[in-house]
């Protein structure tokens, strides 16, 4: 998927035929998040097919959404309780304050850890490697609950 977007932002050549395989030869996840990786692959794929608007297009939104990811990223790390490492310290307690007090504020129980990788899962954005393995680790420890 991050391949795809990757490609598609560095105006390569995308061949629908060529990812749609390497799409088939995936391990299977979870079937809600197979659904909603699939819609995001299929947009990237259709984006890329629609000409270079379309395409222009569809690489703004994954700049766009990068800084979300990423403070998306930081989020589930802290209400999982995962490191984030240590280049992410300052970012970390910043955000564990926003977390404590949202929590404190609202009387609503927040949406289950699955629940949030999965919307993470199905924001669009440009990442780099440090961020698809912290990906990864939610993943690991989030995201195999929905198995």
């Amino acid at each position: 998927m991050q391949a795809l977007e990757s490609a598609l932002a560095g105006q390569d050549e995308i061949d629908g035929a060529d990812w749609g395989k390497r799409w088939q030869d995936l391990a299977g996840l979870p079937a809600e998040q197979e659904r909603t990786l699939r819609t995001r692959f299929d947009a990237a794929l259709k984006a890329a097919g629609e000409g270079a608007a379309a395409r222009a297009a569809y690489a703004g939104q994954l700049e766009t959404n990068r800084e979300r990811l990423l403070s998306e990223v930081l989020r589930l790390e802290i209400v999982a309780g995962i490191d984030s490492g240590a280049e992410f310290a300052k970012d970390r307690l910043k955000m564990q304050v926003e977390v404590l007090q949202s929590s404190l504020k609202s009387g609503q129980k927040p949406a289950s850890h699955a629940a949030q990788f999965l919307a993470l899962c199905a924001m669009p954005a440009l990442v780099d490697a440090r961020t698809a393995s912290r990906i990864e680790q939610l993943f690991r420890k989030i995201g195999a609950e929905g198995k």
